[in-house]
Protein backbone atom coordinates (compact mmCIF):
# COMPACT_ATOMS: atom_id res chain seq x y z
CA UNK A 1 0.00 0.00 0.00
CA UNK A 2 1.06 3.60 -0.52
CA UNK A 3 1.69 5.82 2.48
CA UNK A 4 -0.30 9.03 2.77
CA UNK A 5 1.87 12.13 2.97
CA UNK A 6 0.65 15.48 4.26
CA UNK A 7 1.09 18.39 1.89
CA UNK A 8 2.53 20.46 4.73
CA UNK A 9 5.26 17.85 5.25
CA UNK A 10 6.12 17.72 1.57
CA UNK A 11 6.54 21.48 1.15
CA UNK A 12 8.97 21.60 4.08
CA UNK A 13 11.41 19.70 1.89
CA UNK A 14 11.30 22.20 -0.97
CA UNK A 15 14.31 24.50 -0.84
CA UNK A 16 14.71 27.81 -2.71
CA UNK A 17 15.80 26.93 -6.22
CA UNK A 18 13.88 23.66 -6.00
CA UNK A 19 11.03 22.13 -7.96
CA UNK A 20 7.86 20.60 -6.53
CA UNK A 21 5.96 18.36 -8.96
CA UNK A 22 2.23 18.05 -8.28
CA UNK A 23 0.68 15.53 -10.65
CA UNK A 24 -2.93 15.00 -11.56
CA UNK A 25 -5.34 12.78 -13.37
CA UNK A 26 -6.95 15.22 -15.74
CA UNK A 27 -10.50 16.10 -14.82
CA UNK A 28 -10.32 15.00 -11.16
CA UNK A 29 -11.48 17.87 -8.97
CA UNK A 30 -9.75 16.57 -5.86
CA UNK A 31 -6.41 16.80 -7.64
CA UNK A 32 -7.00 20.46 -8.52
CA UNK A 33 -7.83 21.13 -4.88
CA UNK A 34 -4.54 19.53 -3.81
CA UNK A 35 -2.62 21.70 -6.26
CA UNK A 36 -4.12 24.81 -4.72
CA UNK A 37 -3.39 23.58 -1.21
CA UNK A 38 0.20 22.79 -2.15
CA UNK A 39 0.69 26.29 -3.57
CA UNK A 40 -0.81 27.89 -0.49
CA UNK A 41 1.21 25.71 1.89
CA UNK A 42 4.47 26.38 0.09
CA UNK A 43 3.84 30.13 0.03
CA UNK A 44 2.96 30.04 3.73
CA UNK A 45 6.44 28.75 4.59
CA UNK A 46 7.90 32.05 3.41
CA UNK A 47 11.00 30.22 2.26
CA UNK A 48 10.88 31.17 -1.39
CA UNK A 49 9.00 33.04 -4.08
CA UNK A 50 6.45 30.63 -5.51
CA UNK A 51 6.26 30.31 -9.30
CA UNK A 52 4.05 27.94 -11.28
CA UNK A 53 4.70 25.90 -14.41
CA UNK A 54 1.83 24.31 -16.32
CA UNK A 55 2.11 21.29 -18.59
CA UNK A 56 -0.59 22.68 -20.86
CA UNK A 57 1.48 25.76 -21.72
CA UNK A 58 4.28 25.55 -24.29
CA UNK A 59 7.44 27.52 -23.62
CA UNK A 60 7.36 29.11 -27.08
CA UNK A 61 4.43 31.25 -25.90
CA UNK A 62 6.26 32.63 -22.87
CA UNK A 63 5.92 36.28 -23.92
CA UNK A 64 2.13 35.96 -24.00
CA UNK A 65 2.21 34.03 -20.71
CA UNK A 66 4.18 36.90 -19.11
CA UNK A 67 1.62 39.37 -20.47
CA UNK A 68 -1.25 37.38 -18.92
CA UNK A 69 0.59 37.01 -15.61
CA UNK A 70 1.14 40.78 -15.60
CA UNK A 71 -2.49 41.56 -16.44
CA UNK A 72 -1.58 43.12 -19.78
CA UNK A 73 -3.91 40.89 -21.80
CA UNK A 74 -7.29 39.37 -21.06
CA UNK A 75 -7.85 35.71 -20.30
CA UNK A 76 -9.65 35.24 -23.62
CA UNK A 77 -6.75 36.73 -25.58
CA UNK A 78 -4.27 34.69 -23.55
CA UNK A 79 -6.03 31.42 -24.30
CA UNK A 80 -6.03 32.21 -28.02
CA UNK A 81 -2.37 33.24 -28.09
CA UNK A 82 -1.15 30.13 -26.25
CA UNK A 83 -3.36 27.73 -28.21
CA UNK A 84 -4.89 26.34 -25.00
CA UNK A 85 -5.49 22.64 -25.74
CA UNK A 86 -9.07 22.14 -24.60
CA UNK A 87 -9.02 21.05 -20.95
CA UNK A 88 -11.21 23.63 -19.18
CA UNK A 89 -9.00 26.55 -18.14
CA UNK A 90 -11.35 27.13 -15.21
CA UNK A 91 -9.78 24.05 -13.60
CA UNK A 92 -6.39 25.79 -13.63
CA UNK A 93 -7.26 29.49 -13.37
CA UNK A 94 -6.51 29.82 -9.65
CA UNK A 95 -3.22 27.93 -9.99
CA UNK A 96 -2.19 29.99 -13.03
CA UNK A 97 -2.96 33.28 -11.29
CA UNK A 98 -1.35 32.28 -7.99
CA UNK A 99 2.04 33.85 -8.88
CA UNK A 100 0.38 37.27 -8.96
CA UNK A 101 0.01 36.97 -5.18
CA UNK A 102 3.60 35.86 -4.55
CA UNK A 103 5.62 37.92 -7.00
CA UNK A 104 6.43 34.72 -8.87
CA UNK A 105 6.12 33.83 -12.53
CA UNK A 106 3.79 31.69 -14.61
CA UNK A 107 5.76 29.47 -16.99
CA UNK A 108 5.11 27.50 -20.09
CA UNK A 109 7.11 24.28 -19.92
CA UNK A 110 5.93 21.90 -22.57
CA UNK A 111 7.32 21.11 -26.00
CA UNK A 112 5.72 22.98 -28.91
CA UNK A 113 2.94 20.97 -30.49
CA UNK A 114 4.50 21.34 -33.95
CA UNK A 115 7.62 19.60 -32.66
CA UNK A 116 5.89 16.62 -31.04
CA UNK A 117 3.48 16.17 -33.97
CA UNK A 118 6.31 16.09 -36.50
CA UNK A 119 8.52 13.88 -34.34
CA UNK A 120 5.67 11.43 -33.85
CA UNK A 121 5.34 10.84 -37.58
CA UNK A 122 8.87 11.49 -38.88
CA UNK A 123 11.25 10.88 -35.97
CA UNK A 124 14.05 13.21 -34.93
CA UNK A 125 15.98 12.64 -38.16
CA UNK A 126 13.00 13.83 -40.20
CA UNK A 127 12.61 17.18 -38.48
CA UNK A 128 13.20 20.42 -40.33
CA UNK A 129 16.05 22.61 -39.04
CA UNK A 130 13.52 24.97 -37.42
CA UNK A 131 12.01 22.10 -35.46
CA UNK A 132 15.41 20.58 -34.66
CA UNK A 133 16.22 23.85 -32.93
CA UNK A 134 13.31 23.27 -30.52
CA UNK A 135 14.59 19.88 -29.27
CA UNK A 136 15.89 20.21 -25.68
CA UNK A 137 19.66 20.13 -25.19
CA UNK A 138 21.03 16.69 -24.31
CA UNK A 139 17.65 15.15 -25.18
CA UNK A 140 17.15 11.53 -24.13
CA UNK A 141 14.17 9.22 -24.46
CA UNK A 142 12.73 7.70 -21.31
CA UNK A 143 14.30 4.52 -20.00
CA UNK A 144 13.21 0.93 -20.67
CA UNK A 145 10.82 0.54 -17.73
CA UNK A 146 9.13 3.83 -18.60
CA UNK A 147 8.71 2.58 -22.17
CA UNK A 148 7.19 -0.69 -20.94
CA UNK A 149 4.68 1.20 -18.83
CA UNK A 150 3.92 3.52 -21.75
CA UNK A 151 3.34 0.60 -24.13
CA UNK A 152 1.03 -1.14 -21.65
CA UNK A 153 -1.15 1.96 -21.43
CA UNK A 154 -1.06 2.98 -25.08
CA UNK A 155 -1.12 -0.38 -26.88
CA UNK A 156 -4.94 -0.71 -26.79
CA UNK A 157 -5.28 2.73 -28.40
CA UNK A 158 -2.36 3.05 -30.83
CA UNK A 159 -1.17 0.72 -33.65
CA UNK A 160 2.02 -1.08 -32.67
CA UNK A 161 3.83 0.55 -35.59
CA UNK A 162 3.09 3.97 -34.10
CA UNK A 163 4.30 3.32 -30.56
CA UNK A 164 7.87 4.45 -31.26
CA UNK A 165 6.66 7.81 -32.50
CA UNK A 166 4.25 8.32 -29.64
CA UNK A 167 6.94 7.47 -27.08
CA UNK A 168 9.32 9.90 -28.75
CA UNK A 169 6.69 12.62 -28.36
CA UNK A 170 6.14 11.62 -24.71
CA UNK A 171 9.87 11.86 -24.08
CA UNK A 172 10.05 15.25 -25.77
CA UNK A 173 7.32 16.48 -23.43
CA UNK A 174 9.22 15.23 -20.37
CA UNK A 175 12.59 16.56 -21.51
CA UNK A 176 11.22 19.95 -22.53
CA UNK A 177 9.49 20.43 -19.18
CA UNK A 178 12.61 19.36 -17.29
CA UNK A 179 14.84 21.62 -19.38
CA UNK A 180 12.68 24.72 -18.99
CA UNK A 181 12.11 24.10 -15.28
CA UNK A 182 15.79 23.60 -14.53
CA UNK A 183 16.77 26.68 -16.54
CA UNK A 184 14.22 28.76 -14.64
CA UNK A 185 15.34 27.78 -11.14
CA UNK A 186 19.00 28.21 -12.08
CA UNK A 187 18.21 31.75 -13.18
CA UNK A 188 15.89 32.40 -10.20
CA UNK A 189 17.47 30.70 -7.15
CA UNK A 190 15.15 32.45 -4.68
CA UNK A 191 12.09 30.87 -6.33
CA UNK A 192 10.42 27.51 -5.80
CA UNK A 193 8.79 26.22 -8.96
CA UNK A 194 5.59 24.19 -8.64
CA UNK A 195 5.06 22.10 -11.77
CA UNK A 196 1.50 20.91 -12.45
CA UNK A 197 1.54 17.95 -14.78
CA UNK A 198 -0.35 14.80 -15.77
CA UNK A 199 0.24 11.82 -13.52
CA UNK A 200 1.89 9.58 -16.12
CA UNK A 201 4.73 12.08 -16.53
CA UNK A 202 5.48 12.06 -12.80
CA UNK A 203 4.72 8.70 -11.22
CA UNK A 204 6.80 5.55 -10.90
CA UNK A 205 9.96 6.95 -12.44
CA UNK A 206 11.28 7.38 -15.95
CA UNK A 207 9.50 10.62 -16.77
CA UNK A 208 9.76 14.22 -15.63
CA UNK A 209 11.42 13.67 -12.21
CA UNK A 210 14.18 11.55 -13.74
CA UNK A 211 14.80 14.07 -16.51
CA UNK A 212 14.94 16.91 -13.97
CA UNK A 213 17.60 15.05 -12.00
CA UNK A 214 19.56 14.43 -15.20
Amino acid sequence: SLDTVLIEEVVKKVEPGGVLIVSEQHGVEAHYDRQKKALQALAATGRCTVSVGLEFLSWIYQDSIFDFRSGKISEADFLKKVDWPGNPFADYREQALFPRTTGGELLGLNAPRALTTAAKSRGLSGLTPDLQALVPPAFSEGHTLYRERFDNVMAPHVPSTSLDGYFLAQSLWDDSMAWRASEFVKANPSHCLVVIVGDFHASWGGGLPDRLRA
